[in-house]
């Protein structure tokens, strides 16, 4: 394929944009490697469900990042502190929906944090999928390549956005067409930036 045509509806009208190399980072749900005919499909249990607030007014080190594993706190996942500055975090975790009791990943931590942080104001709330193990054989096509959340790479120990950061480098400097993006995307895939 020498293009791809994608149609934007962008500040109210309709732009049509060519590219020779698509990139796909839509997240989990990705429709773009769906378009482009990969199988993008991951059974539940290789997903995490997860919650994360934005606290401000708790007490911890901001020098230290918080994992905890707990069945009782995010079954089959763990809690997690990511300081933003000092009191106040992105506080959050991520749990395996089919270990669960029926409760979702909203109410496990709303529990923690009620015994942790009782006093803490909530001031910005985020949910999602992380797909924990990667299950998506083919993450690129003729022109096409799929990365992040929704290339299936395990990101529930970086809060994403650094291991998308670290794939989309490589995916954007391939020229030659797609046997040279496939072997730089198989590279990054491989980068471990942990």
């Amino acid at each position: 394929m020498d293009s791809w045509h994608v149609r934007v509806k962008e500040r109210g009208k309709d732009e049509l944009y060519r590219a020779r190399i698509v990139i796909g980072a839509d997240g989990v749900e990705t429709m773009v490697g769906r378009w482009a005919g990969l199988d993008t499909r991951v059974p539940a249990r290789d997903m995490e469900s997860c919650a994360q607030y934005v606290l401000q007014g708790i007490n911890f080190n901001p020098d230290a990042i918080y994992l905890q594993f707990s069945n009782a706190i995010a079954p089959g996942g763990y809690a997690w502190i990511f300081p933003k500055a000092v009191g106040v975090a992105n506080v959050g975790l991520g749990l395996v929906a089919l270990k669960t009791n029926g409760r979702n990943a909203r109410e496990y931590l709303d529990a923690w944090i009620a015994r942790r942080f009782p006093n803490a104001a909530r001031t910005g709330y985020t949910v999602g999928g992380v797909i924990v193990h990667t299950t998506i054989k083919q993450t690129y096509a003729d022109g096409v390549m799929i990365a992040g959340g929704c290339g299936a790479y395990d990101q529930s120990t970086l809060g994403g956005r650094d291991r998308q950061r670290d794939e989309g480098g490589p995916a954007g400097r391939p020229r030659r067409g797609s046997r040279d993006l496939r072997r730089r995307h198989e590279r990054a895939a491989l980068v471990d930036v942990s």
